[in-house]
């Protein structure tokens, strides 16, 4: 028996010895693996500082880590930062290590920190992120195990920390989301699979200098059904929050020759009208947190159809508040007997036939009662 034991410990010791060696010996081809692929499908330069294999902290899988990545666009936005990040670290079975140069990695679970992504479309309407080179491969699947690269899998993947910006020089939008925490979970391979997701963000957005939203704080969990064969993404038991809002929300996208087909209803389980104030544009409306109000206020809407070059959505919103009022700290007076009565409608897909109807929007200051009605 002693001597078994002390076979039994030499063979872990060696088994130990061996995953701490291993990765020495390995790091270099994994080096070469992303270098060769990004030179063969990245129209864009690709550099790191290093890259680091462990099969010690999440065996019997490897898990690689890379750490300051950095994607810098060319021609027509030489030297503009597409992508950083802090690090990115990926999980992988570790028999995928040993496989030879050409064969697909398997990727199953991606840990992105301090991710920023700048995506930009100039005024000549060129995109900073169209980086693919036209190949071959190029309208593979992802998941294609024929074709050199990575093959995906994935059963968790997160976002900690991270940052998007989306800027369109051409109508003068600037849309940021700032302090993203997102988390998922699920299976991406195969023909029907289920994503739980969590987000976390601050959203910041303007149009032609105006601000529509400023950082403001969006949360939401959403279980996400993945038809990967139909392109069809359904989202099942979603709850949201847009400031102070909450949104249930339901419904599909799917990925069609012509666009994507929409079909999304919506809305709010219950709120008061100080929620309403919360997601007014900070331009109309400062220093909500020191607002009093009353009264309810209700949204839902259905936005279904084909999104396309030439068509937008069916919409069908109303938004509704009866009886409220609200008075700002170092005012006199309150604004009472708030009645709002309107709708977005859209019945043909056609922009054109899009209607914004107030029937009424009504209020009440001190003796003084107002009225008012539009149609555009």
């Amino acid at each position: 028996m002693k001597k078994l034991f002390k076979i039994l410990g030499i063979i872990c010791l060696l088994f130990i010895a061996l995953l701490i060696a291993v990765p020495f010996v390995l790091e270099s081809k994994i080096d070469a693996i992303v270098q060769n692929y990004a030179d063969k499908n990245l129209n864009a330069d690709l550099s790191f500082d290093a890259i680091s294999l462990s099969l010690i902290r999440s065996f019997p899988k490897a898990e690689i880590s890379v750490d300051n990545l950095k994607i810098t666009n060319r021609a027509p936005f030489e030297g503009e930062t597409l992508a950083t990040a802090k690090s990115l670290a990926f999980e992988m079975p570790l028999g995928d290590l040993l496989k030879s140069e050409g064969e697909p990695l398997t990727i199953n679970e991606i840990i992105a920190v301090e991710l920023i992504l700048t995506l930009k479309t100039n005024k000549n309407g060129s995109v900073n992120y169209d980086i693919a080179k036209e190949n071959e491969n190029a309208n593979k699947v992802i998941s294609d195990t024929s074709s050199t690269g990575f093959s995906f899998n994935i059963e968790n993947y997160e976002l900690r920390n991270s940052a998007f910006t989306y800027i369109d020089e051409g109508n003068n939008t600037h849309f940021y989301a700032t302090e993203i925490h997102h988390n998922g979970k699920g299976i991406f391979s195969g023909g029907r699979s289920e994503l739980d997701t969590k987000t976390d963000a601050r959203i910041s957005m303007s149009i032609d200098s105006t601000d529509y939203l400023s950082n403001t704080i969006i949360k939401l969990d959403a279980l996400i059904d993945l038809d990967l064969e139909q392109q069809k993404y359904t989202f099942k038991d979603n709850k949201g929050f847009i400031n102070a809002l909450p949104l249930e929300f339901q419904g599909f996208v799917q990925l069609v020759e012509a666009g994507q087909e929409i079909d999304i209803s919506f809305k709010n389980p219950e709120s008061s009208f100080k929620d309403f104030l919360a997601v007014i544009p900070e331009a109309y409306a400062k220093n909500i947190e020191n607002v009093n109000t009353t009264g309810n206020f209700t949204v839902n809407g259905i936005i279904k159809g084909l999104v396309s070059e030439e068509t937008i959505p069916t919409l069908d919103i109303n938004i509704r508040s009866d009886n409220a009022s609200f008075k700002y700290p170092n005012l006199p007076k309150s604004v009472t007997n708030i009645i709002i009565d309107a709708s977005v409608k859209n019945s043909t897909g056609n922009v054109d036939d899009t209607f914004i109807d107030i029937n009424k929007l009504n209020f009440k200051i001190d003796k003084d009662v107002f009225q008012s009605e539009a149609h555009i």
